[in-house]
């Protein structure tokens, strides 16, 4: 017996309150990607506008790829400077 219940009860409620957390949990995980991915595609496009606008604009990329694209947005332009940085602190690209 546990708790006035018998083992195989146990179970059943702790599989229950299983099946009501994993949906919530689940969810919450999807939310903090999609939040990645939105910020990352809004952060591109709002860089982009601003350089039209003419504004100075600085970034900071991660890999290599995304200094690549901040290279290829700046052609022409003298306002978008980039550095490429690891976990470890800046590195030189």
């Amino acid at each position: 017996m546990v708790n006035g219940h018998s083992r195989a009860e146990a179970r059943r409620i702790r599989r229950d309150i299983y099946g009501l957390i994993l949906p919530s949990v689940l969810q919450n995980i999807l939310e903090i990607g999609v939040g990645v991915l939105t910020t990352a595609i809004i952060g591109r496009l709002l860089a982009d506008r601003l350089l039209a606008l003419g504004a100075e604009v600085t970034v900071s990329a991660r890999k290599y790829g995304d200094l690549a694209w901040i290279e290829a947005s700046a052609s022409g332009s003298s306002s978008l400077t980039g550095r490429c940085s690891a976990d470890s602190g800046p590195v030189r690209c």
